[in-house]
């Protein structure tokens, strides 16, 4: 990789860390490999990342700052608005599947349903209704395990097909449009 701004030295260890695991487990990557391969001085990679795990972390917190950007796009009124969110979540789990099947390969696919959880419980606007907080950790985790089913079956199913089957489960559930 050629020379960089600090902005993008970040994004250049994120992707060079998964590069490596496509191929190795997380636990026999080392700091080294990850500079080498991203380009950057292990000062670089200090100034970013304490540890491995903190570039995992930097990837979910760029996925997390994306399903915010998604809601603060939303009208939480809108009858479509599940539907909405998961062609969104989909598409974008589509663009990152090599990532994600990376992550599911090493068991670190749970932090995602973290970020997605956070994300509809942050969206709720009366934090007191606990109806509302119900709602948000079924959807979250209906939504999780969706994605979890699609990325390990190479994204076949197309998004409609997936959307009309969860809108599809969902109607029986009383007051819950889609």
């Amino acid at each position: 990789m050629e020379t960089k701004t600090l902005h993008s030295s970040k994004e250049y260890i994120i992707e060079a860390f998964f590069i490596i695991l496509k191929t190795k487990s997380v636990d026999k990557i080392t700091i080294l490999e990850v500079c080498a391969k991203a380009g950057v001085s292990r000062v670089t990679f200090y100034k970013y990342f304490k540890t491995k795990t903190d570039i995992i972390n930097g990837y979910f917190k760029a996925n997390e700052e994306f399903f915010k950007a998604q809601f603060n796009e939303l009208d939480l009124n809108d009858v479509n608005i599940f539907r909405t969110v998961t062609t969104r979540t989909l598409e974008n789990l589509r663009s990152n599947k090599e990532k994600m099947q990376a992550l599911i390969n090493n068991h670190m696919e749970q932090l995602y349903l973290d970020i997605i959880t956070t994300t509809f419980l942050d969206s709720i606007e009366d934090k007191s209704n606990q109806e509302y907080k119900i709602m948000a950790h079924i959807y979250a985790g209906a939504l999780y395990s969706l994605a979890i089913m699609w990325i390990k079956d190479d994204c076949k199913d197309s998004i409609d097909d997936i959307i009309k089957a969860l809108c599809n489960s969902l109607k029986a559930a009383p007051n819950f449009s889609l």
